[in-house]
């Protein structure tokens, strides 16, 4: 096996100047890495000159405004209220799924989750669970159980899911793609 300390040493008795960084040949005033340093500015340089593509306005997407989406909505939340579950809750997330039916929510704490499952009624029900995190999460529109049984079929487990998802109960999968070593 070849020791590379023996490899810089041979070089420096053969007349070369070695890089005291990259332990590599100096020719010409350059060693590799102010060869890779050289070609790597180079390269962001061609890069900030070169013309930026023009996305074309139909495949551009458009940006989410959350006030623009309630002004279209009857009797949606004015942007005080808003401002005041930011404050209360410090998250609030929303989902439009369409363009009248718009759905304002918060996450829950862990306090709140283990005082749903606490009860029976609801830890027994998947169905209850659902309706119960929704209630408890959903800020607006709150939906009575008369409106929710009117609801489509599955507007509450939609609710459920994406309320769960925002209060951190990952799939391990997800969870493990989102870690990243110090």
């Amino acid at each position: 096996m070849v020791n590379p300390a023996d490899l810089v040493e041979d070089a420096k008795q053969m007349g070369l100047e070695i890089c005291e960084i990259c332990h590599t040949a100096v020719i010409d005033g350059k060693c590799a890495c102010t060869a890779r340093a050289e070609a790597a500015a180079k390269a962001k340089a061609a890069e900030a000159e070169a013309p930026q593509e023009e996305v074309p306005a139909e495949e551009q997407v458009p940006q989410f405004n959350l006030r623009d989406a309630l002004a279209g909505v009857p009797g949606s939340p004015a942007p005080e209220q808003l401002d005041a579950w930011k404050k209360q809750f410090r998250t609030v997330y929303v989902l439009p799924l369409s363009p009248t039916e718009v759905y304002i929510w918060r996450y829950l704490t862990r306090a709140e989750w283990m005082s749903l499952i606490a009860q029976e009624e609801i830890a027994t029900s998947e169905v209850r669970l659902q309706e119960a995190v929704v209630n408890r999460a959903l800020l607006w529109p709150k939906l009575d159980p008369i409106q929710m049984q009117a609801s489509r079929a599955g507007l509450v487990s939609t609710l459920f899911g994406v309320i769960m998802k925002g209060s951190w109960f990952l799939e391990p999968e997800i969870a493990i793609s989102l870690v990243q070593e110090l």
